[in-house]
């Protein structure tokens, strides 16, 4: 026998709130896996949903990181996100030319995708390039600093090669900067 729910407010309810009071707390979306998780799931897994926050955007493809890990998220077209924001995806476990990603996001389905929060603070990890060299998996997709590197000749279309001790490694597209060749900087990058 099952039987539905008196939907009769309560004499205490007031049927018509005041507009001007705050509204009613939306459900809390809640992902299936942490992103590392979904990381060791196999290609072609459907409808894995996780939640991060964005820490790059380039066209359709927005990278998120959470306490776990980072992964890009593949849109089926260019999401209207900001860096900073939390979001909830759910797509399928793919991996482009060895970038960890979930594809198939449409950006207007809220089923597959939500901001759930704006402003919020971005992970930051400092590496080197040589942990970076020796354990690509473990930062791909995360957002890192590394201090103290050596600068080649800057390229902002193209690729531009950091230095540090013994080991190199590439920026693409590096953005418009006062640094020249040889100078010491340090670079906050994402992972890729």
């Amino acid at each position: 026998v099952s039987s539905e729910p008196d939907s009769t407010p309560e004499p205490s309810e007031d049927p018509f709130p005041d507009p001007t009071e705050d509204p009613t707390e939306e459900p809390t979306l809640t992902a299936d896996y942490t992103i590392a998780e979904a990381l060791a799931l196999e290609d072609g897994t459907a409808d894995v949903s996780v939640i991060g926050t964005v820490t790059f955007i380039e066209g359709r493809n927005v990278y998120i990181q959470d306490e776990t890990a980072g992964i890009d998220i593949y849109f089926t077209a260019a999401p209207t996100v900001a860096i900073g924001d939390k979001i909830y995806a759910k797509g399928t476990r793919a991996t482009y030319k060895g970038l960890p990603e979930l594809s198939g996001v449409s950006p207007t389905d809220e089923a597959l995708f939500t901001i759930i929060s704006s402003n919020n603070e971005l992970p930051l990890e400092e590496v080197t390039i040589a942990e970076i060299l020796a354990n690509t998996s473990d930062y791909m997709c995360e957002r890192i600093i590394i201090k103290n590197a050596t600068i080649g000749a800057p390229n902002t279309s193209g690729n531009t090669t950091l230095t540090q001790g013994e080991s190199s490694a590439v920026i693409y597209k590096i953005p418009e900067c006062d640094a020249v060749e040889g100078d010491t900087v340090n670079v906050t990058a994402v992972v890729s």
